[in-house]
């Protein structure tokens, strides 16, 4: 049986981003400072997620906008489009070797697949630029598509706030 959300136990790490979200809101004046005194310590008792939601509930779109920029999936996502761009030219560059060896003909054959595949990676890099803000979580996403993983993880964590 799937464990509803009220029954998942929070870990350190939702905490942290729950205080962080917090300690935001404060600094923009959204809380002051007992309200976040009060909250903080809500947090750091909190064993449930379902404990966690109601702290952040009040804050504009639940506190997502103030929620610090995850650096871990940032550099992830980096890594992932370096790799999709080294792929892309690595076969780009076979394409083009073979269109030499079989004698370099005066139809540049190799610029239609080349062509084709480009849409996915300009996409690709340009989707990196938003990799691990939270606010930028409302994006439709296609379910099982680049890095599904992570989207379901990141959804999963947001249950929190």
């Amino acid at each position: 049986m799937p464990q509803q959300p009220s029954d998942v136990r929070v870990s350190d790490a939702d905490r942290e981003r729950v205080a962080a979200i917090l300690r935001g809101a404060a600094g923009q004046g959204l809380l002051t400072l007992a309200e976040v005194d009060e909250r903080l310590a809500a947090v750091y008792a909190a064993r449930y997620r379902a404990d966690l939601a109601p702290l952040t509930a009040d804050l504009p779109d639940s506190g997502r906008p103030l929620a610090p920029v995850d650096l871990h999936a940032r550099a992830r996502a980096y890594a992932v489009a370096r790799a999709h761009l080294a792929g892309y030219l690595g076969i780009v560059g076979l394409l083009v070797a073979i269109w030499v060896a079989t004698g370099a003909d005066s139809h540049f054959w190799p610029i239609w697949p080349a062509l084709g595949m480009l849409p996915g990676v300009v996409s690709h890099l340009a989707a990196v630029r938003h990799a691990g803000d939270p606010s930028r979580g409302r994006m439709l996403r296609v379910p099982g598509g680049c890095g599904a993983r992570a989207i379901q993880h990141a959804r999963s964590r947001q249950l929190v706030a």
